[in-house]
């Protein structure tokens, strides 16, 4: 898949535990719509031609120039826009009920759209990246983290979103999407055989260690994590009505309930 042709600054990155009893998975995900109103893009033409772009937030209000007063109204429109939403259900297998389930939760909470980007059976690199580029928001399904990755490594996925990502496309996970966005993940050789773990490498645009709505097993998974890293690592547990806003810089904003906060010590 080929860049996209826009630029920008990184967005903020939305980690959701969305645990299945979860009562605040709508009203973090209206959150997230509501921000991509920031983040949308204005297109200056001249020419018929596409010259300049920048966040509608960004725009100087008092400025008299033709040039500034055409961003104003495209930002206009945009801003009114209800956000389309690209849905990547690679942990999940591209699972159709689940789709539907979370298309229906995405459009409650304010999506315009939700479109699935067919990555697993019936995979189309065109109408993928078309998906993608038309999207306000990328959002990633829960499931299996091992799984989703392996379906954007298989796609060669990483490297576009990665692109998407620091031209100002949000991202948003939810679950095991949550976790896919942040550095890294476990993978099991043998699933019945705990001496088999190693390091699963993840998207990393949240430059962070995180687990999701496993108050009830102690968060053990996200221990087992931090025993691959170094003295005075941090992780991250989000209960099941939590989730994290991460900024570009890495400033964490804690959305619902309150994160755990796990530091490596010494053995």
């Amino acid at each position: 898949m080929t860049s996209p042709n826009y630029k920008s600054k990184p967005a903020d990155i939305f980690l959701i535990a969305g645990g299945p009893q979860s009562k605040n998975t709508k009203a973090i995900l209206a959150e997230v719509l509501k921000s991509s109103n920031t983040n949308l893009q204005s297109k200056v033409y001249r020419g018929g031609k596409e010259e300049a772009t920048q966040a509608y937030s960004n725009i100087r209000r008092g400025a008299d120039d033709a040039a500034n007063k055409g961003r104003r109204m495209n930002a206009n429109w945009y801003k009114k826009k209800a956000p389309c939403v690209a849905y990547i259900g690679t942990a999940s297998d591209d699972n159709k009920e689940f789709f539907l389930m979370l298309k229906q939760i995405l459009m409650d909470a304010g999506a315009g759209s939700v479109s699935l980007v067919p990555l697993v059976r019936r995979f189309d690199p065109d109408k993928a990246r078309d998906i993608l580029l038309a999207s306000d928001v990328v959002f990633i399904s829960g499931g299996d983290v091992d799984l989703g990755m392996k379906y954007l490594r298989k796609r060669n996925l990483i490297i576009f979103f990665r692109e998407l990502y620091d031209r100002g496309k949000i991202f948003c996970g939810i679950s095991a999407g949550a976790i896919m966005l942040c550095r890294n993940w476990m993978h099991w050789r043998d699933p019945d055989d705990d001496s088999t773990v190693e390091l699963l490498d993840c998207l990393g645009f949240a430059p962070l260690l995180c687990d999701v709505h496993d108050e009830e097993d102690d968060w053990m998974e996200m221990k087992r994590l931090l025993g691959f890293f170094p003295q005075g690592t941090i992780g991250y547990g989000i209960p099941a009505e939590g989730a994290l806003r991460v900024a570009p810089d890495g400033k964490i904003t804690s959305l619902g309930s309150a994160p755990i906060k796990f530091i490596k010590k010494r053995r």
